[in-house]
């Protein structure tokens, strides 16, 4: 099961592994190429591509899972070497430096990585400064050339996810092989300021949109999936994970490892630590949620 977890076609059934999974981010929103308004990294340093590896090295010789993350990894391609030790089949990119650098689909692919997750910024929720559609689209082409198989991320918020299909029908005639749609998350000052929040009505009428749009494309032709982080769906297994108080996995069986050794719960909570690396292991210092995993514990902190 481990080797089919690092890759995105298999993500969704990450609940299945019974090992825990440590997510290394090697760097942070300073070491990006954009500087989108909804980045959840914020400026956490960087850890160089020798220390990666090693690092990767040694959860892996403790039995744990491991993918490696940050803002940018492509843009070093020495953070690859480490990709490739854990047997990362994808990475995640905004797409840019692929646009300037073609002879980077080569390289992802010497190292074993086939699989693209393009960021979309749909209805300009990153602030405007994304990757136009225009790029995006030749990017994707160019990807297909090389037989990547390509996923669009899209943030959806109460704003826009009405607007899904026309998402998903963009993704499709851009040549993408999937959909991820992710709620758009937001830290607890934030949420004072918000008047319009998904609330649980406003969640189930999401899955109901994305049920909709489903129908209208073949599994094998566009595959739409739903980040955990809306929390669990009507009559889903993910419902059945949360009667048995097992539906977040964060910093239960999810730990994300910060370039200054930092250990958090998950990406979208990393104004919450829940202890330190110390001599290359994970000291815990605080339980996530007083134990509680019946949603996505993203909600219960930043109540």
């Amino acid at each position: 099961m481990s080797k089919m977890i690092n890759s995105l076609k298999n993500r969704h059934k990450e609940h299945l592994e019974e090992k825990a999974k440590i997510c290394l981010l090697v760097n942070g929103k300073k070491e990006c190429n954009q500087n989108c308004l909804i980045c959840y990294l914020g400026n956490i340093g960087k850890r160089d591509p020798e220390n990666a590896f090693k690092t990767a090295q040694n959860f892996l010789r403790q039995g744990y899972m491991v993918s490696i993350g940050g803002s940018e990894p492509i843009l070093d391609t020495d953070y690859l070497k480490a990709y490739e030790l854990v047997e990362q089949k994808y990475i995640l990119t905004n797409g840019i430096a692929l646009q300037q650098r073609p002879a980077l689909y080569e390289i992802l692919l010497n190292h074993g990585i086939n699989e693209l997750q393009l960021s979309m910024d749909f209805d300009g929720i990153k602030g405007s400064v994304g990757i136009t559609s225009d790029i995006l689209e030749k990017v994707i082409k160019k990807a297909k050339e090389y037989n990547f198989w390509v996923r669009i991320a899209c943030i959806i918020s109460p704003d826009n996810y009405l607007q899904v299909g026309r998402a998903c029908e963009k993704a499709y005639n851009m040549g993408a092989d999937a959909v991820y749609l992710i709620r758009e998350m937001i830290s607890a000052e934030e949420v004072q300021q918000r008047t319009k929040r998904f609330s649980q009505e406003l969640r189930q009428n999401f899955f109901r949109v994305v049920d909709s749009t489903r129908k209208i494309y073949d599994k094998d032709k566009l595959e739409i999936r739903v980040h955990g982080n809306f929390g669990p769906k009507e009559g889903s297994a993910g419902e059945l994970l949360s009667q048995t108080n097992q539906y977040c996995r964060a910093g239960k069986k999810l730990f994300i490892v910060t370039p200054d050794d930092k250990v958090y719960p998950c990406n979208y909570l990393l104004q919450h630590p829940i202890g330190e690396l110390i001599d290359g292991k994970l000291v815990i210092s605080k339980e996530l949620c007083d134990g509680n995993r019946k949603a996505c514990c993203v909600d219960l902190l930043n109540k």
